[in-house]
């Protein structure tokens, strides 16, 4: 059995009004993993998950989800979108439901589930998104923050295989960045592959298991944070600059207080550790 969850072979996709989104995207998914899809604004990173939801018809191409090519008739798409959940930017653009009970309850009760599973979805989604208390709340008066989560417990009272999520922690303060990178963590500890689309390359070296690099609509670079986001060149062609941990830690090995073989620290913990390790005496 393939373990890859969702694919894209030579998609294309040109707007009714000429401008060239995507130029031949292809791209393999592996169950289970932590994908960061990285790029500066006007990339083509949220053209390219509207396909991979099959909210956007490619102009040519293909998309695979579990090995079979998206069919877009309603059946075949409420399927896909009850295994598939895509979370986007902007809360407002996706929560409507008065109370945050009845939000969350909106797509099980879709699903046709009897009320004691969506009674069940509901709590453990809320639950796992570390908002029970706000059950009841009115959505309009939530926070910024708290409607990120509202709309990712949303999603999962879904029950997705996976998660897709448009800048998860775009204009939210430090302690709710964290936050929802933390339940993201515990999602994909769980099984469920997760896609952050995100311009932040810091968040995606620190979280992602894959980083996939666009530019105007193409692939730039594909492999795993350390690789990719290590790439000097790579990273001015793509106007993306080199995550902070990263640059401490060349920085520090280019000044001789640390050695040149050490591990490539992903976390701020990580190299704290090397350097209290490895850093007593300066190399000369």
């Amino acid at each position: 059995m393939s373990d890859i969850i969702l694919e894209t072979r030579n998609l294309h996709c040109q707007y009714a009004n000429g401008t060239i989104a995507l130029q031949g995207i292809s791209i393999a998914i592996k169950k289970g993993k932590k994908i960061a899809l990285l790029g500066t604004n006007g990339a083509g990173k949220s053209t390219l998950l509207l396909h991979l939801i099959a909210l956007l018809k490619p102009t040519s191409g293909n998309v695979f989800f579990k090995g079979k090519e998206l069919k877009y008739d309603r059946t075949s798409l409420a399927t896909l979108r009850s295994q598939v959940g895509l979370v986007f930017q902007d809360p407002d653009s996706q929560l409507f439901a008065p109370s945050v009970r009845q939000e969350v309850s909106f797509g099980p009760i879709n699903l046709g589930l009897s009320k004691k599973e969506v009674k069940e979805r509901v709590f453990s989604s809320l639950e796992l998104s570390g908002i029970p208390h706000l059950a009841d709340k009115p959505v309009h008066l939530l926070s910024f923050g708290q409607k990120k989560l509202v709309s990712i417990a949303g999603v999962l009272a879904m029950n997705p295989e996976l998660l897709i999520l448009d800048e998860p922690t775009a204009s939210l303060d430090p302690q709710n960045s964290i936050e929802i990178m933390h339940l993201l963590n515990k999602l994909n500890e769980k099984g469920m592959t997760v896609i952050l689309v995100t311009h932040n390359v810091d968040e995606a070296y620190g979280w992602a298991d894959e980083i996939i690099l666009m530019k105007n609509g193409l692939i730039t670079g594909q492999g795993t944070p350390e690789n990719i986001l290590s790439q000097d060149q790579l990273l001015a062609e793509n106007h993306l600059t080199k995550p902070i941990i990263l640059e401490i830690f060349n920085s520090l090995q280019l000044a001789g207080y640390l050695t040149k073989n050490l591990p490539i620290p992903r976390t701020k913990e990580a190299l704290l550790t090397l350097i209290q390790n490895n850093a007593a005496v300066k190399i000369h």
